[in-house]
C-alpha cells in the first residue's frame, strides 16, 4: 500500500491495483469500483489532454453529482491538472466572474447549464466546451468511454489540485 509521500493519487492508484473490485461509491443505483474509476478517469483525462489540456492547465467544470462528475475529479488529479469547481446554481455576474477569474483552459459543464454560461458574459471564445448529457462539438461521455490512458506521471502531494471560489457574500468570489 502507498504511503503518505505519494499523497492521495498514489494511494488510490494502490487500491485500484491491489483491491480493483473494491467499492469507491454508488450513486443511484451504480456501483462504482476503484478500477472502474481508475479506468474511465485515465480515459477523460487522455481525452482532456487530446484538447490541449495540460499538467497546471485550469479547468472549470459546472456539474451536478454523478458518477462522471465523480470520475472527472479523478481525471484531473490524475493528470495535474487543477480542477475549478462552479456552483451549478450561479448565474448572471457571478458565473461570469469566476469564468472569468479562473482562466480556465477548457469548461465542462451539463447540457442544462449551458445557456447561463453562453448569457453569463465571460469571454470564453476560445476555450473549448466539453458537454455532458447532451450534445456539442465535445462531448463527456465519449471521452470517459473512449478506453484510452493518460500519459501524465502522477502528480505529487504537494501540487495544486482545486481553486475553489467563495460565495461572494462581502464581494466577488475569491479563489
Amino acid at each position: 500500500m502507498a504511503d503518505t509521500e505519494t499523497g492521495f493519487w498514489g494511494l488510490f492508484a494502490a487500491i485500484a491495483a491491489e483491491e480493483g473490485e473494491r467499492v469507491y461509491a454508488r450513486f443511484d443505483g451504480w456501483t462504482i469500483t476503484f478500477a472502474m474509476l481508475d479506468r474511465i478517469s485515465a480515459s477523460a483525462a487522455a481525452g482532456l489532454q487530446g484538447l490541449g489540456v495540460g499538467r497546471g492547465d485550469r479547468v472549470a467544470v459546472m456539474m451536478r453529482n454523478s458518477p462522471g462528475a465523480l470520475a472527472l475529479i479523478f481525471a484531473l488529479a490524475r493528470a495535474g491538472m487543477v480542477w475549478v469547481p462552479v456552483n451549478a446554481q450561479l448565474r448572471g455576474e457571478g458565473l461570469r466572474h469566476v469564468l472569468t477569474h479562473a482562466e480556465p483552459r477548457v469548461v465542462i459543464a451539463d447540457a442544462e447549464l449551458l445557456p447561463w454560461i453562453g448569457e453569463c458574459g465571460a469571454a470564453l471564445a476560445d476555450v473549448p466546451v466539453v458537454v455532458a448529457g447532451g450534445e456539442g462539438v465535445h462531448r463527456l461521455e465519449p471521452m470517459l468511454d473512449a478506453g484510452a490512458t493518460c500519459d501524465a506521471s502522477p502528480p505529487g502531494p504537494a501540487e495544486l489540485f482545486a481553486i475553489m471560489y467563495t460565495s461572494g457574500t462581502t464581494g466577488p468570489a475569491k479563489g
